[in-house]
C-alpha cells in the first residue's frame, strides 16, 4: 500500500444522524415510559417506570445534543495520519509520534470491537490529552480504543491503514530535524 504523507479520515454523518435518530426514540419512549397510566399494576411498577423514563429522556436527550452538536457545529475530524505520527482531536491536538506506538490490535469490550493503539509506557503521560480522554482512561484497558463503526470504515481497513502508515514510519528512520537521511550518511 502506498503511504499518504496526509490522510485524514472524517467522521460518517450518516452514522451520527442514525445515533440521532435512535437517541430520539429514546427520548419518546422515555416520555411515554414516565407518562404512562400504570396505576393498575404493581406498586414497584407505578413507581419503577416513572423514574426509569425520565432517566431515557436524559440519557437520549444527552444523545441527541452531542449528536445534533456535532452535525451542526463539530469537526469532522476523526483521525489524522502523517508519516511522523498520527493525531486524534477528539484525544489530544498534539500529534502522537509513530515511535510511541508499541503495536496496533483488535479488542472486543462488551461485544463492541475496537481497534486498540497500544502505547509505549509512559508515553501517555508525554501526551496533552483532553479532560474527557482523561477521565475515560480510568475505565478502559491500556491503548487508544478506536471504534471504526464511527469512521464510515470497516475495523479491518481502519486497522490495515494505521497499520500500514505504522510500519512505513518504522521502516524510514527520521534523520536529524525531522528530514530522511540521504545516501551518503
Amino acid at each position: 500500500m502506498t503511504i499518504i504523507d496526509h490522510q485524514t479520515i472524517e467522521f460518517s454523518n450518516r452514522k451520527l444522524m442514525l445515533v440521532l435518530a435512535l437517541s430520539a426514540l429514546m427520548v419518546l419512549f422515555g416520555i411515554w415510559l414516565a407518562a404512562g397510566d400504570f396505576s393498575n399494576e404493581r406498586r414497584l411498577v407505578f413507581v419503577v417506570a416513572p423514574l426509569i423514563g425520565w432517566a431515557t429522556v436524559l440519557l437520549g436527550g444527552l444523545g441527541c445534543a452531542a449528536m445534533f452538536w456535532q452535525l451542526a457545529f463539530g469537526s469532522k475530524t476523526a483521525l489524522v495520519l502523517t508519516k511522523t505520527g498520527f493525531t486524534i482531536p477528539r484525544y489530544s491536538r498534539d500529534e502522537i509520534p509513530w515511535g510511541l506506538v508499541e503495536e496496533i490490535d483488535f479488542a472486543t469490550m462488551h461485544r463492541n470491537r475496537f481497534v486498540v493503539v497500544k502505547l509505549a509506557s509512559g508515553a501517555v503521560a508525554k501526551i496533552r490529552r483532553s479532560g474527557l480522554a482523561v477521565w475515560l482512561e480510568r475505565f478502559a484497558p491500556p491503548g487508544l480504543h478506536l471504534n471504526a463503526h464511527a469512521f464510515g470504515l470497516s475495523h479491518d481497513q481502519l486497522y490495515a491503514t494505521l497499520h500500514d502508515h505504522w510500519l512505513a514510519a518504522k521502516a524510514a528512520p527520521i534523520g536529524p530535524a525531522g528530514s530522511k537521511p540521504s545516501a551518503g550518511e
